[in-house]
C-alpha cells in the first residue's frame, strides 16, 4: 500500500512538472520565434544552441523563463543547430526520479523524448 501511495505522489509531482515545463517551453519557443531572422532565399531556418540558451533567459536570470525548481545540471541543449521544421528535440529537462527527458522540439511541441533522441554527444548540460 505504501508503494502505491509513493507512486501516486511521484506521478502527481511529474504531472505538475510537465505543466510547469509546458508553460515555460512555450515562452522559450515564443522568444525563439521573435528572435528568428529571415534566411537567405530558399535557405532553411535553423535553431541554434546559442539561441535556445538565450531564449531561456528572462533578461535577468539565465534560466529565468524556466520554473524555479529546475536545476541547471538537469537542463540540456543541443550541441549543433537543427532545421526549425525537423521536429527534433532542441532542449530538455530531466524530471522525476527516473530523470526522464521532457523537452521542446523545433516546431514548438513539448513531449517526452525517446532515449535515442537525446544522446549525450548531441546534447550538453548547462551545468557543465
Amino acid at each position: 500500500m505504501h508503494q502505491k501511495s509513493t507512486e501516486l505522489r511521484e506521478s502527481a509531482k511529474i504531472d505538475r512538472q510537465i505543466n510547469d515545463l509546458d508553460q515555460a517551453f512555450h515562452k522559450v519557443y515564443k522568444n525563439l520565434a521573435a528572435a528568428g531572422t529571415n534566411p537567405a532565399s530558399g535557405a532553411a531556418i535553423m535553431v541554434a544552441p546559442d539561441a535556445v540558451r538565450a531564449a531561456f533567459s528572462n533578461g535577468i536570470e539565465p534560466l529565468g523563463n524556466l520554473p524555479s525548481w529546475v536545476l541547471r545540471e538537469r537542463v540540456y541543449t543541443r550541441t549543433g543547430a537543427v532545421a526549425a521544421t525537423s521536429g527534433k528535440i532542441i532542449c530538455f529537462v530531466e524530471i522525476g526520479k527516473a530523470l526522464s527527458p521532457y523537452g521542446l522540439d523545433s516546431t514548438g511541441g513539448c513531449r517526452f523524448a525517446r532515449s535515442e533522441e537525446v544522446s549525450r554527444p548531441e546534447f550538453e548540460s548547462l551545468g557543465r
